[in-house]
């Protein structure tokens, strides 16, 4: 029997090695790393920080809270995780159809893990860019970032000499941004599958289905 996961990650394969067949003379290849750079659109972040300037300078300081805190439960899971010989952390890759890979390894399935990334690098790199415009400084490009054919990021390219001159506290915010960002989507997506669940549960038990 066919199986439509792995048919239709073959087909997205294939259509991203066109796409990068096409466009390999605007692409950058280093070591089986191939960047994609824009520079159009870059005027919306001018338009979104423009706004709200000081909620967005409120965000950044909360932004930098959280991270530290991240970081400092981080550490301390992995201080207490080595004394008990424990592993806590392991990577998550993309599994097709039947085939995953093996332990350590948490496979996920492949159109899972490609949502999830998207979800997460279009969040996280305008993040970054939006604080770096905050501070007045100039993102020269965009773009995404694959191994071979694989999706695996993507980033801003920030004038990152202006960044060194800045003051801690808004080099931080800029640093930082990414994962909050990534937090607060993280909560929003909880937010919303708790919400739907607690829904869906009253609504079936409004229609004598439990």
């Amino acid at each position: 029997m066919v199986d439509l996961e792995i048919v239709s990650a073959i087909g997205f394969f294939i259509a991203i090695a066109v796409l990068l067949y096409v466009d390999r003379k605007n692409l950058e290849f280093d070591h089986g790393i191939i960047l994609k750079r824009w520079k159009k659109g870059k005027e919306v972040i001018d338009l979104i920080v423009n706004a709200h300037p000081k909620l967005f300078s409120i965000i950044g300081t909360i932004g930098i809270g959280v991270g530290v805190l991240a970081g400092i439960s981080l550490f301390l899971i992995l201080l207490i995780s080595t004394f008990k010989l424990e592993q806590v952390l392991a990577p998550v890759l993309p599994s097709v159809g039947v085939y995953s890979l093996p332990a350590p390894v948490v496979s996920v399935p492949f159109w899972f893990w490609l949502t999830a990334i998207f979800v997460v690098v279009t969040v996280h790199e305008p993040m970054h860019a939006i604080f770096a415009r905050l501070e007045k400084i100039p993102v020269r490009n965009y773009g995404l970032m694959l191994f071979l054919i694989l999706p695996i990021g993507a980033f801003v390219d920030p004038d990152m000499n202006l960044v060194k001159k800045l003051k801690p506290i808004k080099k931080l915010k800029i640093f930082a941004a990414g994962s909050f960002g990534n937090f607060i989507a993280a909560a929003l997506f909880l937010i919303i599958i708790i919400s739907s669940n607690f829904i869906f549960a009253n609504v079936a038990e409004g229609a004598g289905l439990k």
